[in-house]
């Protein structure tokens, strides 16, 4: 099944905020507002339904893999 618009754009998001959070000390809720989200909150659902973390969380799991 082919997705839909606003799946791939959700996506594209997703990704340019993981890549966001892996690589700078950018705030959660200023990443969200570079990717395109006005609603932090929001935002954080979105991360967590396609990563299984929050953006938080993600941060933190990416550093200690580094660290």
């Amino acid at each position: 099944m082919q997705e839909g618009c606003n799946e791939y754009v959700v996506k594209k998001r997703i990704e340019k905020s993981r890549y966001l959070l892996e690589t700078t000390t950018i705030k959660a809720g200023k990443i969200a507002a570079m990717v395109g989200y006005h609603d932090t909150n929001y935002f954080s659902l979105a991360f967590k339904k396609h990563t299984g973390m929050s953006p938080t969380r993600y941060r933190e799991s990416v550093q200690k893999k580094n660290g």
